[in-house]
């Protein structure tokens, strides 16, 4: 995009199942300190272009989809499996 550096993207939410897996929901993200909820249209930019680019490997998809309780515990992420 024609810039160069660090940029942090943080976004905060909260994991939810959605057609039979777990999904994020995102709830507040901001690009810096640019809080881009509030810029009509940018938060779906940013997710498309920054954060959802890579691809998930097939194992980590099959093992997810078996997953039956996901939770944040603090700065914790617990993943639960049957």
């Amino acid at each position: 995009y024609g810039f160069t550096g660090i940029i942090f993207v943080r976004t905060t939410g909260v994991f939810a199942r959605r057609n039979g897996s777990f999904e994020f929901v995102p709830q507040s993200t901001y690009v810096g300190g640019c809080p881009v909820d509030r810029v009509p249209g940018l938060r779906d930019i940013v997710y498309r272009k920054l954060l959802f680019v890579k691809p998930i490997p097939d194992d980590v998809y099959a093992s997810w989809l078996r997953l039956v309780d996901v939770e944040i515990n603090g700065s914790t992420l617990e993943l639960k499996m049957p």
